[in-house]
């Protein structure tokens, strides 16, 4: 899967995603993660070895949101 184009914010120098692009990928895993299991999981826990920036957080919510999972977490792994 693809996210989309990277983005740099001026005060820090790790890539990130749109808001809208994080939703788009989620959304798409997630929608691919029903297809096989016949529904959404309980549970979204997300990875990513660089800061989570505060439009990726938006993205990843509203795409659980979306698909009505309650217990999401973001986990930082420097």
């Amino acid at each position: 899967m693809k996210g989309g184009p990277g983005l740099k914010d001026k005060n820090d120098r790790q890539p990130y995603l749109s808001a809208q692009d994080v939703f788009n990928l989620t959304r798409t895993a997630l929608q691919s993660y029903k297809r096989e299991h016949g529904n959404h999981p309980a549970r979204l826990v997300i990875h990513k070895t660089s800061r989570f920036h505060a439009e990726e957080k938006v993205g990843f919510d509203k795409a659980a949101e979306a698909s009505e999972i309650e217990i999401a977490d973001f986990i930082w792994v420097p």
